[in-house]
């Protein structure tokens, strides 16, 4: 067996811990996962890890007619397995069974006559399908890891410059290289056999350049230019996992390619033309198979996905079968019926769930709407898809104003009964992205349009508010919003809550509106109503600080953490950042200000909101000059991107913001890209707060290679720092200070909430976010171990002082 050193291995020490305690446990354990995952290396490190090391049994070049058994015998040195076992007597012997997928029936009677043969053997085997053995865990492995940490590149990312180093590739690491390189590791989803020939095509042409060459991953990932003497590429590897399926099976496995990302079983049964529960088993066949990946939320949701090198295989399939035409259509069939669902759930209760499904479908959603776009003649379906979208927290804002504008061009004059709504959401996007003509020119049609319903009338009307609001036109903008409000009245539901805290949104200069705010606030916590509690919270944050009540800006500050925290709006986390690095500005605490203002930009920039971008850089310059930081906020003044950035500054802040401009003049706007690379390069340069600690300058340390600061409020991984929320700082700080003993969920919320508006949902959120800080996930608990019903317990052996 050839060994595998611990330098070898990347990304995969839990992988390795894991594996290594199951086979301390068990008598068989079987690695799972699809082709090119890296099955048969991460075998060969846990034998290599063992004090006897362990006889290898590769199973590869069999054929499924060939006597498994005896060829397994030759391979130990034997005539026959029994004869081997007699030759390890005394000892407790590892076989690794590699390779088991393709002749299944012949690898499980082995295993089965080598554990009667040998009481003490333990088996390690890899394959895509499970043997069925009595005892068998099952260690389903998952690609590697594309996200990076700090400085650190991913450890897909450190795969592939590995690979390109030893092949004696010599492309500068140039910032443009490595992020090609992340861009690449991601493409593939960090599946290594993707990884290895990306790398071998690397050495000849630099990363940059071949990121611009995979607009299809089989194509370039073939293994011409690798060692393997076949030139096996992934297709290839994909391709032998599907013909194993049946007809029906594969069938099945070619429709699924048409969503992209993750989906839910309904989603596979309307593609598949099947019911719920021919679909479940359908796809338990190719999880089997391990063609297919399964997710579980902690709220008990399940969704199923395919990874992009292997959805593209099935895309091609489907394509060469004739069958993407009718799986197209029931594909938007499905998503329109979906959309119905949502919207009728808006006009009502709007429950936070179905909010969140929403947004988990965004990518069909959009997809879905492209396909109807080209295929459909007319708009109705496209209409009803469109209509989720209304609220400017469900997807990347560029993205949806983009396909907007592709949607009115195509029925610039179509009749439909969702014309008013369809319109007035196409509006509210661009207002979204500053395109302030087009909002107004549409917003104004959907009110034109005859027996327009209600909603189309108030989602136009709070479009036309706000970009009046945005043009210090208050007396207008307040018109739209009480013709919105009575339209939400009328409609039911809670639209009414939104638009009023909307309105009293553009009102700060006005602490009247507070009681009523107070009562809306009341109102949506006792409802369990996070998005508007949040929006809300906001709302009141900016007047207080007007006013200048910074004790009680701070107050609501910390209940909107705890309702953004709960609620899937994007636009609640970014808010609340943005209004934490506000409150910090008042305080003259730059550095926390700073990294509020990071975090908001990061959020805005991935949310792909072009607005939100440049009121956050507008309103961060001013706060720096507020802090007295003038070359920072000279800096960040200068990050000016195209479209607009307008927002309601605090008061003091229009003072500062005006000094910047006597002192450095209008700052010429720059692309978008520009703008927010510079911003967060000028913000990167500020060191993180320092907390005046008394007696907490304690330094937590625990594998692999974390330390929890608790004097600078710090998380660490090998010196880098790692970005968490505070709340999630002081849960893992709590966990840490009580290692190896089990801290009730109740402990948690006395000691890091003080029970202050938190629930149970709260603090799951809360953990999954720490889990994922030090490398967790609800399966892989080496740090943070779940202890059902009861809470939680820091496993992690800590050295502390």
């Amino acid at each position: 067996m050839t060994p595998v050193s611990a330098e070898q291995i990347i990304g995969r020490d839990a992988d390795l811990t894991a594996v290594t305690d199951h086979l301390a446990n068990a008598r068989v354990v079987t690695i799972l996962g699809t082709g090119g995952l890296g099955k048969t290396t991460l075998a060969r490190s846990v034998a290599h890890g063992l004090p006897d090391g362990g006889e290898w049994v590769d199973l590869a070049a069999l054929v499924a007619e060939s006597d498994t058994v005896a060829a397994a015998a030759r391979m130990l040195g034997a005539t026959s397995l029994e004869g081997w076992a007699v030759a390890q007597a005394g000892r407790t012997p590892l076989i690794v069974l590699d390779n088991c997928e393709h002749v299944l029936a012949g690898a499980t009677e082995l295993a089965g006559q080598l554990l009667d043969a040998h009481p003490d053997a333990r088996l390690l085997a890899t394959s895509r399908v499970e043997l069925g053995v009595d005892g068998e865990i099952r260690y389903r492995l998952a690609p590697l890891s594309v996200r990076a940490t700090g400085a650190s590149a991913s450890p897909a990312a450190e795969l592939f410059l590995r690979r390109c180093r030893a092949a004696g590739a010599t492309w500068p690491e140039s910032a443009a290289n490595l992020a090609a390189v992340e861009s690449i590791v991601g493409r593939v989803e960090g599946l290594p056999l993707a990884i290895e020939l990306a790398a071998a095509q690397a050495v000849a042409i630099s990363p940059a350049q071949l990121a611009e060459l995979m607009t299809g991953s089989l194509d370039v990932l073939t293994g011409r230019s690798t060692s393997d003497p076949d030139g096996t590429g992934l297709r290839d590897v994909i391709a032998a996992s599907y013909r194993r399926l049946q007809p029906e099976t594969q069938r099945v496995f070619r429709t699924l390619a048409l969503p992209g990302g993750s989906f839910e079983l309904e989603v596979a049964a309307a593609l598949a033309d099947v019911d719920p529960l021919a679909a479940l088993d359908l796809v338990g066949r190719l999880l089997k198979e391990s063609l297919l990946t399964v997710e579980h939320d902690e709220d008990g949701a399940s969704r199923f996905r395919l990874l992009e090198p292997v959805r593209e295989f099935a895309l091609e399939q489907l394509d060469e079968c004739g069958e993407l035409d009718l799986v197209e259509d029931r594909f938007v069939d499905a998503m329109a019926t979906f959309a119905d669902g949502v919207v009728a759930n808006a006009v009502g209760a709007f429950d936070i769930g179905e909010l969140a499904a929403a947004l988990g479908r965004f990518p069909q959603l959009i997809r879905a709407i492209e396909i109807a776009v080209r295929r459909d003649d007319r708009p109705g379906r496209v209409y009803r898809m469109f209509l989720p979208l209304l609220t400017p927290s469900s997807g990347p804002r560029l993205e949806v104003a983009a396909l907007g504008r592709k949607v009115h061009a195509r029925w610039p004059e179509a009749q439909d009964p969702l014309r008013s709504e369809a319109l007035a959401v196409i509006a509210h996007s661009a207002m979204n992205v500053g395109d302030d003509p087009t909002a107004v020119a549409l917003a104004t049609a959907a009110l034109d349009v005859p027996d327009a319903f209600q909603l189309g009338r108030l989602l136009a009307h709070r479009t036309l508010g706000s970009v009046a609001a945005y043009a210090d036109d208050y007396d207008r903008a307040s018109k739209h919003f009480e013709d919105a409000i009575a339209e939400a009245d009328a409609l039911g539901g809670l639209f009414g809550r939104e638009m009023r805290a909307t309105l009293a949104g553009f009102r700060v200069d006005d602490d009247s509106s507070l009681p009523a705010l107070s009562e809306l606030c009341d109102r949506s916590a006792a409802e369990g109503d996070d998005m508007t509690l949040g929006w809300v919270l906001v709302a009141m944050i900016n007047i207080q600080l007007q006013c200048g009540r910074l004790v009680e800006a701070r107050r609501h500050l910390d209940r909107a953490e705890i309702a953004a925290e709960r609620s899937p709006l994007r636009w609640s986390a970014s808010s609340v950042a943005r209004s934490r690095a506000i409150v910090a500005s008042f305080e003259g605490d730059w550095p926390t200000a700073a990294a509020a203002w990071a975090r908001c930009l990061e959020l805005m920039a991935g949310w792909g909101d072009a607005e939100g971008i440049g009121v956050c850089l507008r309103t961060a310059a001013a706060s720096a000059e507020a802090c007295d930081q003038a070359t920072l906020a000279e800096e960040l003044w200068r990050c000016r991107p195209t479209g607009r950035a307008n927002t309601i500054l605090p008061r003091p802040f229009l003072a500062e913001e005006q000094r910047l401009l006597d002192r450095c003049g209008a700052p010429v706007p720059m692309s978008l890209g520009e703008a927010v690379e510079r911003g967060q390069t000028a913000l990167a340069t500020v060191e993180a707060p320092v907390e005046a600690a008394e007696a907490d300058e304690v330094v937590l340390r625990f594998e692999p290679g974390y330390e929890l600061d608790l004097g600078r409020y710090q998380l660490r991984r090998d010196g880098e720092v790692v970005h968490v929320e505070p709340q999630v700082f002081d849960v893992l700080a709590f966990l840490a200070r009580n290692p190896g003993r089990l801290v009730t969920r109740e402990e948690l919320m006395d000691e890091v909430w003080d029970t202050r508006f938190v629930s149970a949902a709260a603090v799951s959120s809360r953990i999954r976010s720490a889990r994922a800080a030090v490398g967790d996930d609800g399966r892989r608990q080496s740090v943070i171990r779940t202890v059902h019903g009861r809470g939680f317990e820091f496993i992690a052996e800590v050295d502390q002082p």
